[in-house]
Formats: C-alpha cells, sequence, structure tokens
C-alpha cells in the first residue's frame, strides 16, 4: 500500500528522545531558533541561515520536533526538551502574524518552548517578522506573559532586512558571549546528495563480487529508471523534466542531532567510508563526479530504522539528473534498498530496489521547497521506521509513504538485516555532500 500525505500533514517523530542533560554537567553550547511553522516561515529561514552563518550547525538549533504544531505527548518529549533547553545560551523567538495561534495549548510546541526557556531564565530575543507587532501580555498564557517585557529585534522585508539582522546578531552576541562563532564569515556550505547504484560500493565483498558486465547493465537500468519523466513518458538523459515551481528561500540545515548518534561533516576526512574513485573528499565536502555510483556510509551510520539527513549542492551539470541518499541496503550487498532523490530543477521522488529490480515508490513530484539552480545548498532528510517513511527537503514535510517491499528484517527472499545507508550520484553532473547526520530509531 503506497499513500503519499499532503504537505500540510506532520508526523510525529517516532524516534526515541536522548536522556536530558541539566544541571552542572549541562553546558551552555547552542542557538535556539524558535518560530511557528506555517506562520513566516521564508524569513526564519532567512534568520536561521544568518545564524548559521555566524555560529555554524552544530551550535544553532530549530525544528526541534520536525516541525510539528505540538510537542509529542510522550513524557520523554518534555524530559528531552527540558535536557536541551538547559544547554541553551540564547532563544530566538520569531514572530508572525499567526504566532499566537494556539498558544494556550498546553503542547503548543512554540508555548512549550519558549516556557522552558523562560523558566531557566534563558536570554531570549523576540524578533518581530515583517513588520508583526509585540503581542499584548494579556494574550499570552500567565506563565509567560513576561516574554512582553524582553527587548525585541527587528526581521523586515528587503531592503531593510540585511541592516536588522546586522542588529539582531549583535543582540544574540550580547547574550550568549561565550558561544563560539564559525572561523569564517561565510554561511556553511552544505551538500547535496547524489544518486548512486549503493550494492556497489558498501563494502569489499561487494566489489569482489561485481563484474563488468553487471555493472554496464546496472547503469543503464539506472539511467533509464532515474531521469524524471515528462507526461508521464520516459525522457532520455540528455532531456529536461519540465520547469519546477520557483522555489522560496527555505531554511539549510536540520537540527543537529544529540551526541552519541552517528555525525560527519564530509569534509577532509569521511573516515570509513567505501568509495570508488568517483568519490573524492575535498575542503568543502565529498564530491561525486559524472558516476551512477555512490559512497557507503560506514558500520557507524546504518540503522534499521533512522532519521537521516544530509545537505547538498549540485555544482556542474544539466539540472534534470537525480541524486540523494539511500538507506536500508542489504548489508552483505544484496540487492535491496530504498533511496530519495531530489533534481536541481525542483522535483523529487521516493526509489526501491527489490531483488534486483528497479521501481518508483512515488513519481517524480515538484516541489517547490526545493532550491533550484547550481551551487545552492539543500537539506534531505528521510525518517523511516518500519513501513513508515516521512520525506523532508530544507525542513518542510514533502511527503509521507507506507512500503513494505525493504522492511527493517529484510525480504522473504533474502532475509538479511537492511542496514546500509549512503550517497547517491549520478552521470554527467558533480554533487558536493556535507553535514551527514544519522539518528537511530528504536
Amino acid at each position: 500500500m503506497l499513500r503519499v500525505a499532503p504537505r500540510e500533514e506532520h508526523m510525529q517523530p517516532p524516534f526515541s528522545y536522548q536522556p536530558a542533560i541539566s544541571g552542572e554537567a549541562a553546558q551552555a553550547q547552542y542557538i535556539l531558533l524558535v518560530y511557528r511553522p506555517g506562520d513566516v516561515d521564508e524569513t526564519a529561514g532567512r534568520v536561521y541561515d544568518r545564524l548559521l552563518a555566524r555560529y555554524g550547525p552544530m551550535v544553532v538549533l530549530r525544528d526541534l520536533f520536525g516541525q510539528a504544531n505540538e510537542l509529542p505527548p510522550e513524557p520523554a518529549a518534555l524530559a528531552y526538551l527540558e535536557g536541551l533547553t538547559a544547554q541553551v545560551a540564547a532563544q530566538v523567538v520569531v514572530i508572525g502574524p499567526r504566532w499566537l495561534e494556539g498558544i494556550s495549548r498546553p503542547n503548543d510546541i512554540v508555548y512549550t518552548q519558549v516556557a522552558a526557556a523562560m523558566r531557566r531564565q534563558l536570554p531570549i530575543i523576540p524578533t518581530l517578522a515583517e513588520s508583526t507587532l509585540m503581542p499584548a501580555a494579556n494574550r499570552l498564557p500567565p506563565d509567560i506573559a513576561k516574554f512582553t517585557l524582553f527587548n525585541a529585534a527587528s526581521a523586515r522585508l528587503d531592503p531593510d532586512f540585511d541592516a536588522d539582522m546586522g542588529r539582531l546578531l549583535d543582540s544574540v552576541s550580547r547574550a550568549a558571549p561565550k558561544t563560539p562563532t564559525q572561523p569564517a564569515p561565510a554561511p556553511v556550505t552544505p551538500a547535496r546528495p547524489t544518486h548512486r547504484a549503493a550494492w556497489l560500493f558498501s563494502s569489499p565483498l561487494r566489489i569482489a563480487s561485481t563484474t563488468l558486465l553487471s555493472l554496464s547493465l546496472i547503469f543503464l537500468l539506472i539511467a533509464a529508471i532515474l531521469t524524471p519523466k515528462a507526461n508521464g513518458v520516459g525522457v532520455g538523459l540528455t532531456q529536461s523534466a519540465p520547469p519546477a515551481t520557483p522555489a522560496p528561500a527555505a531554511t539549510e540545515l536540520p537540527t543537529p542531532f544529540p551526541a552519541g548518534y552517528y555525525t560527519a561533516s564530509l569534509i577532509n576526512g569521511a573516515a570509513d567510508w567505501t568509495m570508488g574513485s568517483h568519490c573524492v573528499e575535498k575542503s568543502d565536502g565529498l564530491h561525486i563526479a559524472n558516476s551512477l555510483n555512490g559512497c557507503a556510509a560506514p558500520d557507524a551510520a546504518q540503522a534499521n530504522d533512522g532519521d537521516l539527513s544530509v545537505v547538498v549542492k549540485q555544482i556542474s551539470g544539466p539540472l534534470d539528473r537525480s541524486y540523494g541518499l539511500f538507506f536500508r541496503e542489504d548489508s552483505l550487498g544484496g540487492y535491496n534498498l530504498y533511496s530519495f532523490l531530489i533534481t536541481s530543477n525542483g522535483y523529487w521522488e521516493m526509489l526501491k530496489e527489490v531483488n534486483k529490480v528497479y521501481s518508483n515508490v512515488t513519481n517524480w513530484q515538484p516541489e517547490s521547497a526545493i532550491h533550484t539552480g547550481l551551487n545552492v545548498n539543500n537539506t534531505i532528510e528521510v525518517r523511516f521506521k518500519g513501513p513508515q517513511f516521512t520525506f523532508l527537503i530544507n525542513g518542510r514535510q514533502v511527503g509521507l509513504v507506507t512500503d513494505y517491499s525493504v522492511n527493517a528484517q529484510g525480504t522473504k527472499d533474502n532475509p538479511l538485516p537492511n542496514t546500509g545507508d549512503g550517497l547517491f550520484g549520478n552521470a554527467n553532473i558533480e554533487v558536493v555532500f556535507t553535514n551527514y547526520h544519522l539518528r537511530p530509531i528504536s
């Protein structure tokens, strides 16, 4: 059974939360951005980009619960939020015209984050987006009514945005003077994942067992399937998919995962990754150039169920070539896997291979959350648990799919655990990946 959810749906994250870190053991190291999903997403994304440029992806947090509108009801979720708040040096709260919607609900995502910060007496910087006014204290729950007494910053539309961001960053620096900033002023350059034949480079055993003839056949098969379709008819690799809807400004990176999960910058040192000659580690990330193959993550980045994300950009080649993440690959290099792919002209799909046969789980779909063109960053993320898959692009949920083909225990014909993860590339393009994160889900 296949179900693609409407974009407005938000799935509560199924992962297990980390133990809270509090008291003297906690270190105030994070800048937490809070905003209401669906309010001023574009402006909040631009604010996030500026914070990211100053402090980096391992300091700036956002979307703690995947753009949910309410805190998940599990007690562990509140404990996770409280423990994380103990490590926050300052909180930036972006306020738009819909910010008050739901603020009085006990599990409202904005209320719970602001209340947690106020209980700990953290520095809070309300940021009034697009000329929104500060809400009146009598419209807030009593325990956060004093929120209106904090000095507010602005995030107006252009041409005032740059000047407002300069003042906001100065306020954050004063509120969190010990928080380390980026060594360079430029924003983090996340890389876009690419598309690869996953089983070919996940272990030495795969390389030894794959013949040149099978490689050539597989490459032809993948090339035929991975090219987006126009008007329901397959098009050749040299043709382009329909033009994409212009993409709005969106955020670049997912919330960094707590310590204990696999994270890799992929910059000058993707240690223990299984790579062919087409995978090259450079100063800006892991490059995959002109290849229908990819790079397999090490054992530490494998999971039956997990929350997997990477940042990627295409730096050359046609915009209709697909690239992305693969996951649930046979641990011994078999022929079962899923992949989450995008193109630089604004499309995404979910692909699967079962017993050497590739097919689409979803058809190619246009998505405005994708930053289109060359040399632009996109974050793609998939949360996979059992037969359910949630797909996010630049922090926006774009699909919810149910598929039983490659489950965590393997298939009927191949019962081996499916745990392999990694990156895909494609022919005639070059893509660069950074900030690979895996949060196992139990």
